[in-house]
């Protein structure tokens, strides 16, 4: 059943006293942690309630040994792809704080706050903010994102939808934009400055000193960094990148060199004393609305010369004058993000839950357990297994990525902005993803192997959509719990590496309206653009409640495979009883859209050494009846956190090279 998270007791925080005299040891031993900056309960903010600036002199704080050694902190011959990093920490107490993320740099970033006594809204902000300097392809204030909140001490779950949407001024024809059409009006900064207000206890300038440290001394570039340069010849050849020092660094960079981003450091700097990233008055709007639109024009002709001609200058400036408009009158109010009420479903006696958006992957999570929730137990795990290796076979995972397609078949025609399209997606919630009945038919016919090739949508009254394929992938991941029982789980995003290719201040601006479907129709349809309206994503950060107290978060980068990646996780821990590491290790699989499949061709227990990422990728052998299933790189970049028998456990998926770090009170 898919309903409101429900409040069902309350926690305590440590109080401030017993936080300050907390000493911690972080992810091995090492130093003391300093003593955290506390906001009393009277002084604390809120998203209503804006958190006085701390003067950008204030001392940093020092380096804690206790997080380990910083990765980016090596000497210039250490490469990125050379320090020292863990897949999975394990924490012998309840109170352990623990962090998990695909970058180790903002891993470690967090690591550290978390260390000094801030909570996982701190260290999310921090490790947030380090993405978007050391892995500026995925993630970054020019882009949007999404986050599900424990709080402890109000015993609440919460969502925070901060994905981006089209600008009130929205072209009539955004195609003649070039890529100042496919911008939405970030709001990741937004996300961040409400969980913080809301759920903070450091001041902004101790969370984010270390990033703004790290933009001006310079950070080395992972292999995915350099892989994902290489990817986007569009944007580095672009005039524009000749001319920006970073970019041009950027483009020629390789694992053994180091960047330097200035410009960033700026804005984080800005960020940290709640100040505007931007000047706000009219020149500083047509300032970054002409930059817009004159990068807008450099990559539409170095990607094709022939098409810019069909782009039109006054729509490229209207549009970016629009963006621009939005996006720095949030700025100068500090906009917050609406807080809301998660969703949950119930699944093997325990609580699923994520965001409400029926424009959100938690949708087709919330769909998909619905019908696992009919399935025969040995649908999912073949009788007699007795070991982890025996808990998945083919047949099972087929099955599983059969009812995934029958999901991806509904998703892909219904799923978008309630607030522009609410008879579609209410109809959606209520006779599809909830729907009992639908489930156990779905259930019946995937056990017994009768799902068609090409599985219709559900046919809802008076509704007229169609079927459209969709891809994403740029995105990142933060998990987080903190030493006083709060939990985070936040997935941000790009839409694809380096987004829209539009560089301003130091980051990238997003290319997430591309999400929109490419259907033109009169009246109310799903994920049609319209002014303000938000593109669907198939982010889908969650938590796993048992008797209202979190034991999982979870989520993954990886576009459009997310759900089918936190999903594989989810049976895993819930269906085969296995642990959040065995869990993420296990081969990826599921739909790659309505009519094929995929499975991981190099699982991570399968790579040697001169198999290399990226090179396997094959077409199984199958009949002329068999639904395609395609053998391929999914590099998910799962990042777990789980309470398991008094253990706290963190995990970050190696696929990615991500890292795990946690820590406990010293005894």
């Amino acid at each position: 059943m898919l309903r409101q998270w429900k409040h069902t007791r309350a926690v305590g925080l440590l109080s401030a006293t017993a936080a300050l005299a907390t000493v911690l040891a972080a992810c091995g031993s090492g130093q003391d942690a300093g003593q955290p900056h506390e906001t009393s309960s009277e002084q604390k903010p809120t998203s209503s309630q804006q958190q006085p600036s701390t003067p950008s002199s204030i001392t940093p704080p020092r380096t804690f040994e206790a997080c380990g050694k910083d990765p980016q902190g090596g000497s210039s011959k250490q490469s990125a792809s050379q320090v020292d990093s863990s897949n999975e920490v394990s924490l012998n107490s309840t109170d352990a704080f623990a962090i998990s993320t695909p970058n180790p740099a903002a891993t470690f970033a967090g690591c550290e706050v978390l260390a000094q006594g801030g909570t996982a809204a701190d260290a999310t902000f921090a490790a947030q903010m380090m993405l978007g300097l050391t892995e500026p392809q995925s993630s970054g204030p020019g882009g949007g994102a999404i986050s599900v909140y424990y709080d402890a001490e109000a015993d609440k779950l919460v969502s925070l939808d901060g994905t981006v949407n089209a600008p009130y001024g929205d072209v009539e024809k955004p195609e003649r934009a070039g890529a100042a059409g496919r911008v939405g009006v970030p709001r990741t900064l937004e996300v961040m400055r409400t969980l913080h207000a809301d759920h903070g206890k450091l001041d902004k300038q101790r969370i984010l000193q270390p990033v703004i440290d790290r933009a001006n001394k310079g950070f080395k570039p992972s292999p995915r960094l350099v892989e994902a340069v290489g990817s986007r010849s569009d944007m580095f050849d672009s005039d524009h990148t000749q001319s920006e020092k970073y970019l041009r660094k950027l483009a020629d960079a390789d694992e053994d060199s180091r960047i330097k981003n200035p410009d960033y450091a700026k804005t984080v700097q800005r960020i940290a004393d709640d100040q505007p990233i931007f000047g706000t008055n009219g020149a500083d709007v047509d300032d970054v609305a002409d930059d817009i639109a004159e990068q807008a024009l450099d990559l539409q002709r170095t990607d094709d010369r022939a098409a810019s001609k069909r782009t039109k200058k006054d729509e490229r400036l209207k549009q970016a004058k629009t963006l621009a408009t939005d996006w720095i009158g949030a700025e100068e109010d500090r906009a917050m993000t609406r807080t809301d009420d998660a969703v949950c479903v119930d699944y093997r006696e325990k609580q699923v839950c994520g965001n409400s958006s029926p424009a959100t992957g938690f949708t087709f999570v919330s769909h998909t357990l619905n019908i696992f929730s009919h399935l025969p137990e040995d649908a999912i795990a073949p009788k007699g297994a007795k070991s982890t290796s025996e808990t998945q076979d083919d047949e099972s995972r087929k099955v599983l990525s059969d009812v995934q397609r029958v999901v991806m078949a509904n998703a892909n025609t219904y799923m978008g902005d309630p607030s522009m399209a609410h008879r579609v997606t209410e109809g959606y919630l209520d006779e599809v993803v909830r729907d009992k009945g639908r489930a156990k038919d779905a259930a019946d016919d995937a056990a017994d192997g009768r799902i068609a090739k090409e599985p219709e949508p559900y046919k809802l009254p008076g509704v007229e959509e169609e079927y459209e394929d969709f891809e994403e992938e740029g995105t990142s991941q933060i998990t987080v719990k903190d030493q006083y029982g709060n939990w985070v789980s936040t997935t941000t995003t790009l839409q694809k590496n380096f987004g829209s290719g539009i560089f301003v201040n130091g980051f990238f601006l997003n290319n997430s309206l591309d999400n929109f479907s490419s259907q033109k129709g009169k009246g109310e349809r799903a994920n049609i653009r319209k002014a303000a309206a938000h593109p669907k994503t198939m982010m889908s950060p969650l938590m796993v409640l048992d008797n209202g107290q979190p034991t999982v978060a979870v989520g993954s980068p990886g576009g459009s495979k997310i759900p089918s990646y936190v999903l594989k996780v989810l049976v895993g821990i819930l269906d085969l009883d296995l642990t959040a590491e065995e869990a993420v290790l296990l081969p990826n699989y599921g739909a790659a859209n309505r009519s094929k499949e995929y499975v991981e061709a190099d699982p991570p227990e399968q790579r040697t050494s001169d198999r290399q990422r990226g090179k396997s990728s094959k077409k199984s052998e199958d009949s002329e009846d068999d639904v395609p299933r395609v053998e391929r790189v999914a590099d998910s970049g799962l990042s777990v956190v789980a309470l398991t028998d008094g253990e706290v456990h963190a995990v970050s998926d190696p696929r990615r090279m991500g890292l795990a770090l946690g820590g406990t009170e010293k005894q």
